[in-house]
């Protein structure tokens, strides 16, 4: 028997043909991509946001992982199940942890190709600032991070608060008294001195030269203030504003030379939840004589913010090279300092 084809059988001949592909192809991908045969990671219910590169409707989550798959810009996924929605992402949830959210009808998986990718903050993917961390949703809770403030390509391990007033501190000095006696002066002149956090051998300084460093570097605008002194019991904790007043203290301790003019207290920092202190509720008595101001007239060198940062007239102050200082008396000499007692602690962060 002698067939014919016209052109309109052979297009709907080819038609079939691709749509029995097409159907069998996802019933393939299907079936290799659940987790019996394609050992993926999936979370039912969640998803990661703020990294959305590409949104489209897709016939499933097979479909939607065979895209990601084959686009080298993917590195995770969402599949909205209630839509058919399937989001492409640029990060994953071990890089934007802090993205990473619950939500309904939603599976988040990352790349079946096994391309990953660095969370900021690490060796390999190192951050400017601990504020820089945060920002990114890298954030992993208060800790240890790398960072690479000068852009250098040598990261150094840094201390980040993510905790204090939302996070993104980073910390320039950390002293916690190992034992009742003073520890030798150290005193680094550039940002490197955030590296220094986790010494038990030195008290950390940080000079004015450093600071500026610091803020040239990677950039600031707050101080956090933090100090308890096991003998008294009470703690010093707060920050400058990030207003005028806030901006002419930050300026006033990142100056490395000997200052003349001492910026105003009151209105210029924030007590955090954390402060129990009489220090910080009486700036208007801060200084030599009750003058609204902070440092003293015996520290206005390069020092200054380690050696005398605050006090009412020596009756409360925050002070760690001589005196020792947390909240209580700074006494005229130093033969009459209270001598630290082991865990005494200062933090001096910046944001």
């Amino acid at each position: 028997m002698e067939l014919k084809f016209s052109l309109s059988n052979i297009v709907a001949l080819i038609l079939l043909i691709t749509v029995m592909v097409m159907e069998f192809h996802i019933s393939s991908q299907q079936h290799f991509f659940s987790s019996d045969y394609y050992p993926i990671e999936n979370s039912d219910g969640y998803a990661l946001i703020n990294s959305v590169y590409k949104s489209f409707s897709t016939a499933s989550f097979a479909t939607c992982l065979l895209a990601c798959e084959t686009d080298m810009t993917c590195m995770s996924l969402n599949f909205l199940m209630s839509t058919s929605t399937c989001d492409l992402n640029t990060q994953t949830k071990e890089s934007t942890p802090g993205y990473f959210i619950q939500r309904h009808n939603s599976i988040y998986s990352i790349n079946p190709s096994g391309r990953t990718i660095l969370r900021k903050g690490t060796k390999g993917k190192p951050a400017k600032s601990c504020l820089d961390v945060l920002n990114s949703g890298a954030s992993a809770g208060t800790g240890e991070y790398w960072l690479d403030p000068a852009s250098t390509g040598s990261p150094i391990q840094a201390y980040c608060d993510m905790t204090t007033n939302g996070g993104g501190w980073t910390v320039v000095t950390k002293l916690v008294q190992p034992s009742n006696t003073k520890l030798p002066l150290h005193q680094p002149s550039t940002y490197e001195v955030i590296k220094e956090y986790n010494r038990t051998d030195v008290n950390v300084m940080p000079m004015g030269t450093a600071m500026l460093d610091i803020k040239n570097k990677m950039g600031f605008n707050q101080i956090h203030f933090y100090c308890r002194k096991v003998s008294v019991g009470r703690v010093v904790s707060i920050m400058t504003r990030n207003n005028t007043a806030g901006q002419a203290v930050v300026s006033f301790f990142t100056n490395p030379d000997v200052a003349s003019v001492r910026p105003a207290a009151c209105g210029s920092f924030d007590i955090l939840p954390d402060d129990t202190s009489i220090l910080s509720g009486k700036c208007s008595e801060w200084g030599d004589t009750p003058a609204n101001e902070w440092g003293a007239s015996c520290c206005m060198g390069s020092m200054r913010l380690p050696a005398m940062a605050c006090h009412t007239s020596r009756s409360h102050g925050f002070e760690f090279v001589v005196y020792y200082s947390c909240d209580n008396k700074v006494p005229d000499g130093s033969s009459n300092a209270v001598p630290p007692d082991v865990n005494d602690t200062w933090r001096i962060s910046v944001r």
